[in-house]
């Protein structure tokens, strides 16, 4: 799989110094490749999106409004996803004191790639000022913004910084959540319920009442509801895991049926067990399994995975198996040593093995 930072490369830079040119920027088309190109091999993809950032202020018109509509009307013409960041996140940069212009300017770049990184800047310098923008947003058109609203908002968004008001104040953001909470969009759902995710990471109790507060007859809802809670339940929180009728503290045996041990690299872990249901009544179980990985440090990291979700009779039994490949990949390595493997049950772990990985 190719890197990540390759996105930004030579024949990127190159694309992107013709689309200014063809949009009217009086720039230098050799120098400006050059600029963005200088010892690139040795940038990560942040420090490229940087990069790029830094050297478009250098090279597009001083006057922060001209320049940045250059970049606005290049920005539908760039590739989706990452390949159009820098330009919402030139606007985060540069656009303070130009606020309200630079707000809009988010709101309609966003659709193009995402402005969830670049509108953190406003928030950080006017935090209120900029969620009450942000609360029009959840009620916009397009659903690139409504997401936005959502998305730009969460307390602890991955690849930015924490946004210390709403980790202390986490009903700040409860209009945008209760605006989105049954949107039509999926892609908006799915902020939603990391919004409200990470909200439970510091605030389980306020993060609760307001899944309570939703009425559920809505299967949009429901989907949201059941992901936002998704750690809670996984942590074996009563009140969430009675948001979906499983049962607090299940009755049931669990013997291991055959694991995997030892793995090799490149190898898979399978493991399998067998529950049976010792309740005189009819149980809805919701099945993980985590596994406790060697660290390079010494140390342990534990990842949960899904298993299966079903309702168990009164002394009826189930097979359930999981694999899990050990190659290593971008976001996972695998370091020799002792392993454990974990079968969790409606957040309560009721069965442990232990297994060695040989890299």
């Amino acid at each position: 799989m190719e890197a990540l930072k390759n996105w930004y490369g030579p024949e990127f830079y190159k694309n992107l110094t013709a689309l200014l040119l063809d949009a009217g920027a009086a720039v230098d088309a050799n120098k400006l490749v050059r600029d963005f190109t200088r010892s690139l091999e040795d940038l990560e993809l942040k420090q490229r999106i940087d990069r790029t950032i830094t050297v478009l202020r250098e090279h597009l018109p001083s006057d922060f409004r001209i320049a940045t509509h250059l970049l606005q009307a290049i920005a539908p013409k760039l590739e989706t996803g990452f390949f159009g960041v820098f330009v919402p996140d030139f606007v985060g940069r540069y656009g303070a004191d130009d606020f309200d212009f630079s707000l809009d300017v988010l709101r309609d770049v966003t659709q193009f790639s995402t402005s969830e990184f670049a509108v953190r800047e406003f928030l950080r310098r006017d935090f209120e000022r900029t969620r009450r923008t942000m609360i029009k947003w959840s009620q916009h058109d397009n659903h690139h913004v409504r997401r936005l609203a959502s998305e730009g908002l969460r307390p602890r968004l991955p690849w930015s910084f924490k946004l210390p008001e709403l980790i202390h104040r986490p009903e700040l953001s409860e209009p945008v959540l209760n605006q989105l909470r049954n949107d039509s969009s999926e892609y908006v759902r799915k902020s939603v319920a990391n919004h409200i995710n990470d909200i439970s990471k510091d605030n389980p109790d306020f993060a609760l009442s307001l899944l309570e507060s939703w009425d559920q007859s809505s299967a949009a809802t429901r989907w949201i509801v059941k992901r936002a809670a998704r750690s809670l339940i996984k942590d074996g929180n009563g009140r969430a895991l009675a948001l979906f009728g499983f049962e607090r503290e299940p009755n049931i045996a669990v013997e291991l049926l055959n694991k995997t041990d030892p793995v090799h690299r490149g190898g898979t872990f399978v493991a399998g067990w067998r529950l049976t249901s010792r309740s005189d009544h009819s149980q809805k179980l919701l099945v993980d399994y985590a596994i406790d990985y060697a660290a390079k440090t010494g140390q342990t990291r534990r990842k949960v995975f899904k298993l299966r979700e079903l309702d168990l009779a009164p002394g009826a039994s189930v097979d359930l198996a999981c694999r899990t490949a050990f190659r290593d990949m971008t976001t996972r390595k695998h370091y020799s040593g002792a392993h454990r493997a974990e079968l969790q049950v409606n957040g309560r772990v009721l069965h442990t093995t232990d297994f060695e990985f040989i890299g």
